[in-house]
């Protein structure tokens, strides 16, 4: 067989799997009992998927057929789908496969180029490297500025996007500022209920919400659910996010029942539309089951977290992030119903998993040794509290400032296991270090401002009664 004739061949063998990819994100997108036969095609035809996206890969230099394939296996599913197979740190691997070969066929400000380069900052954000991730945002922004100027969609959705990154770094005022250009933009194009619109608004519902500005948060999510509901009425998938959107806010502030309200209708409206093993119900479990945990109706909590982590398992598998995110939950029902060794499981579980898809520095890393320090401190095992606890403080001192609302957090945690050692200096050193964090990045009134600075205080108190 001559090189043209081979070349042909391992083309549309690329070819065929690529559509194979493309045709099982249809199916899982569909939701219901399609996303089982999205899996099975998926793992059924992943070792030829992943030799014609590494075929497509080193062609690129040679071939643009080759090229817009490679770009093609890069954007042909969503990446929790692909999750069930490919770890995070091959998804960036295709991304960047896919820049490499859009750079030397079309030069850099082409919009595939831009296109990649937004994809890599999520790849990046999935990863936890979040000023990875803003590098490539604002090379995509800085691009499509050139080629469109400031009021073009493309422009918004990168406004969005480092929006989203800054959010994660605990910087809450700067993803405003984004979020808010995004919606400047997207509103000089579109009318109020623009699908586009109605996510910033839901982010900067989120952002307000961080920064413990609940009204505003709910101003900004009552205008998106108004807007998604015109779109697409009652029963739509956005419809239901908006809703479990809103019911984060009304939990925030302790208003339970309302927020119980809008996610039994966000629950009820996406079995009827997606099925019950469809992912977004599983997300509606999960945060019913966390608003009963906190009226302490622990049953309820087990309940819907067990439905949550079922479905998650079918649809996933047992080492995907959501399945550990599921686990967490149930660990943290049992941790208050005082049942420690099961809670222990649960957490150990989450971990083990998310240590083989992500390794030890993301941050969801840091959620487990959170979680598993306050079972064994609640076990009164201080010193292992204490270990997981600065391996947490370690872990997001990568990702994050030092004035990241989470490493306050870490160090707070820190600060109530010494108490409980009495060692009322180490106690008192993080928790003051905790304070000043939190003031400068989330204000005096905010509810984790005053809870360290109720520890601070109980600490100082404890520590001049023994003198």
């Amino acid at each position: 067989m001559d090189n043209r004739l081979r070349f042909d061949a391992y083309l549309l063998h690329a070819q065929n799997f690529q559509r194979k990819l493309a045709l099982a994100n249809d199916y899982f997108q569909e939701g219901g009992p399609s996303i089982q036969h999205a899996v099975a095609l998926l793992v059924r035809n992943w070792v030829n998927i992943q030799c014609g996206q590494a075929w497509s890969a080193t062609q690129a230099s040679e071939d643009v057929t080759a090229v817009n394939l490679c770009h093609a296996f890069a954007n042909s599913a969503d990446y929790n789908f692909l999750l069930v197979r490919l770890f995070p740190k091959e998804y960036r691997c295709w991304q960047e496969d896919a820049l490499e070969g859009d750079l030397k066929t079309y030069g850099e400000d082409h919009p595939d180029v831009t296109s990649d380069r937004n994809n890599l900052g999520l790849a990046w954000q999935a990863l936890g490297e979040y000023q990875q991730a803003i590098d490539y945002f604002e090379q995509a922004l800085a691009s499509n500025l050139k080629t469109f100027g400031e009021d073009h969609p493309h422009v918004a959705i990168d406004w969005n996007n480092l929006g989203l990154a800054h959010h994660e770094l605990g910087e809450y005022k700067k993803a405003i500022d984004y979020f808010e250009q995004a919606l400047v933009s997207n509103l000089n194009n579109y009318d109020e209920d623009y699908p586009e619109a109605v996510i910033n608004r839901n982010n900067l519902g989120m952002s307000w919400l961080a920064l413990g500005e609940h009204q505003k948060a709910i101003g900004y999510l009552e205008k998106a659910l108004a807007s998604s509901l015109k779109n697409y009425g009652e029963d739509h998938p956005k419809v239901a996010r908006d809703r479990n959107n809103l019911a984060g806010v009304w939990q925030s502030l302790g208003e339970y029942e309302k927020a119980i309200s809008y996610l039994e209708q966000a629950l009820v409206s996406d079995q009827k539309t997606l099925g019950e093993d469809h992912p977004a119900v599983a997300r509606d479990r999960n945060n019913l089951g966390g608003v009963w945990q906190l009226l302490g109706e622990h049953q309820k909590a087990l309940d819907y977290h067990e439905q949550a982590l079922a479905s998650d398992l079918k649809n996933y598998g047992e080492d995907h992030p959501q399945v550990a995110m599921d686990r967490n939950n149930l660990g943290s029902v049992w941790y208050s119903l005082g049942e420690y060794r099961k809670a222990l499981g649960y957490h150990e579980q989450a971990l083990a998993s998310n240590l083989e898809t992500y390794g030890k520095d993301h941050p969801r890393l840091a959620i487990d040794w959170n979680n598993l320090g306050g079972v064994w401190q609640a076990l009164g095992e201080h010193q292992k509290a204490i270990c997981y606890y600065e391996q947490a403080l370690a872990s997001n001192l990568k990702t994050y400032d030092e004035d990241h609302p989470q490493v306050a957090m870490d160090r707070n945690n820190l600060g109530s296991a010494w108490r409980s050692l009495a060692q009322y200096s180490k106690a008192i050193d993080y928790f003051e270090q905790a304070l000043d964090a939190l003031k400068k990045r989330l204000g005096e009134a905010h509810p984790n401002t005053q809870g360290v600075q109720a520890n601070l205080d109980v600490a100082r108190r404890e520590w001049q009664d023994m003198r």
